[in-house]
């Protein structure tokens, strides 16, 4: 009876995890985006993969997965990540995503949310010549959420 009330205390009866992965299950590909940054990930391996120098900050990312579910990441646990004085930041770690569950999208509401993303002044795709239009074009014409993942693959190609 005890550990059950402890359960219901938040942060107290929730196990920390003990090795990468996500907190949520996920249908993939899974579309990583937030930031100015566009990723499709095929696995939870790649997901949950990065490197000290060029890393991901997480928790400013949203995942959008195969079935349209949106996450919102609440925390990334760090596991094997070595000194950046060993390795001058170039050595892979990997991370447990704490995922929140948002809401399903449609693929106009899922078009809107990357359109925002291409058109931020922040984002590369407005900063090259001729702005963010060709990128907007690319993703209007996007017709499912399966066809969305496959063209966010070459995103470089935008410009």
């Amino acid at each position: 009876m005890f550990g059950f009330l402890v359960s219901l205390i938040p942060g107290l009866g929730a196990k920390a995890p003990t090795r990468p992965g996500t907190s949520l299950p996920l249908q993939y590909p899974v579309l990583l985006f937030g930031d100015g940054a566009l990723h499709v990930m095929d696995t939870q391996e790649q997901l949950t993969s990065t490197q000290g120098s060029t890393g991901r900050y997480y928790p400013a990312l949203q995942i959008l997965d195969r079935s349209g579910q949106l996450y919102r990441i609440v925390k990334a646990k760090e596991f094997g990540r070595k000194s950046w004085v060993l390795d001058m930041g170039t050595g892979t770690f990997h991370v447990h995503l704490q995922l929140k569950r948002l809401k399903t999208l449609k693929i106009a509401e899922a078009r809107k949310l990357l359109i925002d993303l291409v058109s931020s002044p922040e984002s590369s795709w407005s900063r090259w010549p001729g702005g963010s239009a060709p990128a907007v074009s690319k993703i209007q014409g996007f017709t499912s959420l399966d066809e969305l993942m496959e063209g966010c693959r070459r995103n470089w190609d935008w410009h």
